[in-house]
């Protein structure tokens, strides 16, 4: 099921410079500058986030796009819902990564706010290798959870246990497109949290987790990963 796309960018765009009429139609046109470079030219040019974020103009509508994203998002990874804070924990994330695809990167459906665990892990690689690629971003047909079209939690539930000494994170595909987005990014998300804090203790509760989820329907591919993961904690 998609999900309708709200009026969010509109907002956006009125808080930029929202006391300085001057400085906001200069803020559009720097916007739309460098949107036209990414989209228009042929071949797109792939550096051309990194120049837009070294001008001043570029650094503080990336500053607000983030406060905005991060309103959006109810302050929730658009990957794995571990709670951001502006700034400290989060980066604004191309869904469809500016290496493949660059004319989208300043499509505002193609960012969003991601925690720097899933930016990182993330990095280039593409969950989405979309087929019959339209320069129209919403005619495209994205066969992965899309963090701006789909509900996440329709596609994508997760488990958490959390102690003094431990923070084990499991997440279960609910459909098709979670499927993907569990085995190609969310897995390895689990993987990252655990290892961070391999020790005897932990591989006794992943193991104990293991067993618990072992058999219970989606749940398959996380119980067999997080027994072998103990194993060799």
């Amino acid at each position: 099921m998609l999900k309708p796309v709200s009026s969010s960018r509109a907002s956006f765009v009125k808080s930029l410079y929202s006391r300085s009429i001057k400085y906001h139609r200069e803020a559009l046109s720097c916007i739309l500058e460098y949107r036209s470079a990414a989209h228009n030219q042929f071949p797109p040019r792939k550096g051309i986030w990194s120049k837009f974020y070294e001008e001043a103009r570029g650094k503080y509508i990336h500053k607000k796009l983030s406060k905005h994203l991060l309103e959006r998002q109810k302050s929730l990874c658009c990957y794995c819902r571990d709670r951001i804070f502006h700034g400290k924990n989060s980066n604004i994330e191309h869904i469809l990564p500016i290496k493949h695809y660059p004319m989208f990167a300043f499509d505002y459906n193609n960012l969003a706010l991601a925690c720097v665990t899933c930016n990182a892990l993330k990095s280039d690689n593409d969950f989405y290798r979309v087929k019959n690629l339209s320069g129209n971003y919403k005619a495209n047909l994205f066969d992965c959870l899309h963090p701006i079209f789909h509900t996440y939690d329709e596609h994508v539930d997760f488990l958490k246990l959390q102690t003094n000494h431990i923070y084990v994170r499991v997440f279960r595909f609910r459909s098709s497109l979670g499927e993907r987005l569990c085995s190609e990014h969310l897995k390895q998300v689990s993987l990252f949290n655990i290892k961070e804090q391999a020790n005897p203790t932990v591989a006794e509760a992943v193991k104990k987790l293991g067993e618990h989820l072992d058999g219970k329907p989606g749940y398959e591919s996380a119980a067999s990963t997080l027994k072998r993961l103990a194993a060799n904690i």
